[in-house]
């Protein structure tokens, strides 16, 4: 009886630490954010800003703060006309407490130009 009550608790416990995978999601709950034709979405591990005429943004999977905000470095990428340039940027955001609303800051070095989105939950609705 001794026995088998040890068993028992034995295999609970090592029970109990058996959880299964958990499945990969994205922070941002919607994963798709949109302005006008600017969309935010999934991209091969990371997230793309996309929709501007000859540029787009990869941000890196981002861990929101609890404010609700994150900071993270991404890369900006623009066509020159013989190709793309990639320029490190620092890439700061924040989503309202109601979740209704994602916005999006960074800077260009190069052109010293704030850029500002506020996306809304939905995939973008204009093409540009």
């Amino acid at each position: 009886m001794k026995e088998s009550v040890i068993l028992f608790c034995l295999a609970v416990t090592i029970l109990s630490g058996c959880k299964p995978p958990v499945p990969e999601t994205h922070v941002l709950s919607p994963e798709v954010w949109s302005e006008g034709c600017v969309e935010l979405a999934p991209y091969q591990g990371s997230y793309r800003l996309s929709g501007v005429c000859c540029e787009y943004v990869l941000l890196p999977k981002m861990e929101l703060n609890t404010n609700r905000s994150f900071v993270v470095n991404g890369t900006h990428h623009s066509y020159t006309g013989a190709g793309f340039n990639s320029t490190s940027i620092v890439i700061e955001g924040q989503i309202l407490p109601d979740g209704s609303v994602l916005t999006l800051q960074y800077t260009l070095p190069h052109v010293a130009t704030l850029y500002t989105y506020r996306l809304i939950p939905n995939p973008a609705q204009l093409s540009c």
